[in-house]
């Protein structure tokens, strides 16, 4: 009886994974979609992010935003948000590398993660709402481009698969982005 238990747990287990990747590619399908059409970078990666927020199995609140690395200033500029407070997007607009969590993604050039709202949000205010982070560099290479900033359920687990996707995700931005400043150029 035990067997069959585990047979059942095992499959319910492999459903909800197979499951997950064919939400993945949909989500990186319809990214690629709109890197196709006629838009501005900033149409483009608008829509990415509401692409990106609506993946349902992760723990997201339905907030986020792209900033831009401004290389001439050296401070990521927020280019486009989705849900955020008009005191979060005065706040955060403009950041620095190393500063609160998607300014040390992009001072580590590596993913930062937060279940909880703690010492290391360098921006915090009163009522602020419990939450978590995903913060994810946008690299062509070592050069970084951006970073994606996700608002997630306080007391969130990260997992392997969420990792692999907003990395797969944030490769693809590169490649708009960089398409978007050569055409410009």
């Amino acid at each position: 009886f035990a067997a069959i238990i585990r047979n059942i747990d095992k499959r319910k287990k492999n459903a909800e994974k197979n499951h997950r990747d064919f939400m993945s590619r949909i989500a990186i399908n319809s990214i690629l979609e709109v890197a196709l059409k006629s838009l501005s970078l900033q149409e483009k990666l608008t829509r990415s992010l509401q692409i990106i927020l609506a993946v349902p199995w992760l723990a997201l609140q339905y907030k986020g935003a792209i900033f831009l690395m401004n290389h001439q200033t050296n401070k990521l500029e927020m280019l486009v948000d989705q849900g955020l407070s008009e005191k979060i997007r005065l706040l955060c607009r403009e950041v620095s590398p190393g500063q609160c969590h998607f300014g040390r993604a992009a001072m580590l050039r590596q993913l930062v993660f937060s279940s909880a709202v703690d010492d290391t949000h360098t921006v915090q205010f009163e009522n602020m709402a419990p939450h978590g982070h995903y913060c994810v560099p946008i690299l062509l290479g070592e050069r970084l481009l951006g970073v994606i900033n996700l608002y997630l359920q306080p007391g969130h687990v990260r997992d392997v698969g969420e990792i692999r996707f907003l990395e797969t995700v944030a490769q693809t931005l590169a490649g708009i982005i960089d398409r978007k400043v050569s055409e410009r150029k």
